[in-house]
Formats: structure tokens, sequence, C-alpha cells
């Protein structure tokens, strides 16, 4: 309720499971908060055409109005959005990363490519790091970005936590 800017992964935009309610606008509406969504997989992606997959979203939710908003696609992967949401003092992005390796490697480094470096950034998301935070030393290093979790407070599985695979990168 107090977060200035929240990032929701999976959430759903009105499928049976939520009696087609779209948990993006109830939300938002009841928070009084601006929202961004968008189906995290790609438009041609044969996930559109299955129930609860084709409402699957990525939402950013924020107090302050973006100036600019683009929905990206990685040119790889099954989970492909790119949520970015400018505003006048930093850039957010909102990401689902691919749950292999190679692939996840593939849209870190297009990631990095994406980044405007001239500006405060924050790349959150569930980036499926199950090898460890050292799957992200290239993107922290080329970006100049911190994990502030210093604690490595782990993420996952939700119901008895024992790694970090959901992460808040930003710059220092």
């Amino acid at each position: 309720k107090d977060a200035d800017i929240t990032g929701l992964v999976e959430v759903d935009t009105g499928s049976y499971r939520t009696g087609y309610k779209n948990q993006v606008d109830h939300i938002s509406q009841h928070l009084d908060l601006y929202h961004h969504y968008s189906i995290k997989y790609g438009k041609r992606s044969i996930n559109r055409m299955f129930p609860i997959l084709n409402k699957q979203a990525n939402a950013i939710l924020s107090k302050e109005k973006a100036t600019r908003t683009e929905h990206i696609y990685f040119p790889v992967g099954t989970k492909r959005l790119v949520i970015k949401l400018s505003f006048d003092n930093y850039d957010f992005y909102l990401l689902h990363l691919a749950l292999q390796k190679s692939t996840r490697k593939k849209q870190l480094d297009h990631l990095i490519k994406l980044v405007d470096a001239k500006k405060p950034v924050i790349i959150a998301g569930d980036l499926n790091t199950f090898a460890g935070e050292g799957e992200l030393e290239s993107i922290k290093n080329k970006l100049n970005l911190v994990n502030p979790n210093i604690q490595r407070t782990p993420t996952y599985p939700s119901c008895a936590p024992k790694r970090q695979l959901d992460y808040i990168l930003c710059s220092n």
C-alpha cells in the first residue's frame, strides 16, 4: 500500500480462476494507483491459445504517472515481455526471464542493450537464476547495478523460500 512502485509477475487479467476479474484493474483501483500491464507471452506464442496462460500478465503499479511506457518482447524465450516505464528521474524495467539458462543469458545480453545507462534504473522481476546470482554479474557490471537484498533473503518457493529467484537490481 505504501510502495511508490510495485511489479507483479504472472498476474491474472481475467481468466476463469479469478472469476473473469482483472487482478491488475482491481488492485490498482483499490489502491488508487496508475497501472501498466501486458500478456507476458509474445503475440505469436502458442501460450496465447491456452486458458489461464492467455490471461497471464506482468504489471507495474505506481503512484506517479510514467512519462513514457514501452512493452518490449525479447527475441528469444517463451517468457519475453519487458515492461519499461520512464519517469523523470529513473527508468523501471519489469521482466520474467526464461527457465533455460542459455536463453536467460541471451535475454540479459539483450536487456543490456535496451537499458539507457544515462539515467538511474531499476530492474525487477522473476529472473529464474537457478544457478545463483552469479548469472547476473554481467548485467550488474555493465550497467553498474547492485542487489539491495544484501542479506540474500530467499524468495522461492513462496511457501518455504530457499533461494532468491526474484530480484530488484538498481543503480547505485
